[in-house]
């Protein structure tokens, strides 16, 4: 099997510039939320993002993480997007984006545990590029995501997450 590089700039928010990682961006636009980069069990290595936010659910309220340039990809390409996520409540959060951010995972309540979460899409046939990103849109105790993935082709999640830290 011909595995492709992972696409995610500083997938492992191990390289951090002031209080983000480098090649990403936190904007907590109009809500109370908080995003601080966590070294304390995160996996697959030793850092991950941790979103919190005590905002309302409402229409256009949400805080946003996400890459300073979209990702390149490759027009009418089949790719897996996934990430290790640990998420103690109920709560509407999600990974994902694209043209137009159609592209959502939600993240699951996972109890404290982390867990993989993927999925395969295929871009459109004039896409070259996709913005990524990680939006907290209602209240949440906290959620966790590490080893952000974006690789060519529709694998079973475990081998695009597996093979990230080769």
């Amino acid at each position: 099997v011909s595995i492709g590089p992972n696409l995610v700039p500083n997938a492992s928010f191990e390289e951090v510039e002031g209080a983000c990682p480098r090649g990403w961006r936190w904007d907590a636009r109009n809500t109370d939320s908080t995003m601080r980069v966590v070294t304390e069990e995160a996996r697959p290595g030793r850092t991950a993002v941790e979103i919190r936010n005590g905002t309302p659910f409402g229409a256009h309220v949400y805080g946003w993480f996400g890459t300073l340039e979209p990702i390149a990809v490759r027009p009418g390409v089949a790719y897996t997007l996934s990430a290790y996520v640990r998420c103690v409540d109920e709560t509407i959060a999600w990974f994902g984006g694209g043209p137009g951010w159609t592209l959502r995972v939600l993240l699951p309540n996972t109890h404290g545990r982390w867990e993989l979460v993927s999925r395969a899409f295929t871009t459109a046939e004039d896409q070259t590029e996709f913005p990524l990103m990680v939006v907290s849109e209602s209240p949440t105790a906290g959620f966790a995501l590490a080893g952000l993935c974006l690789r060519e082709g529709a694998r079973p999640w475990g081998l695009c997450v597996q093979l990230y830290t080769l």
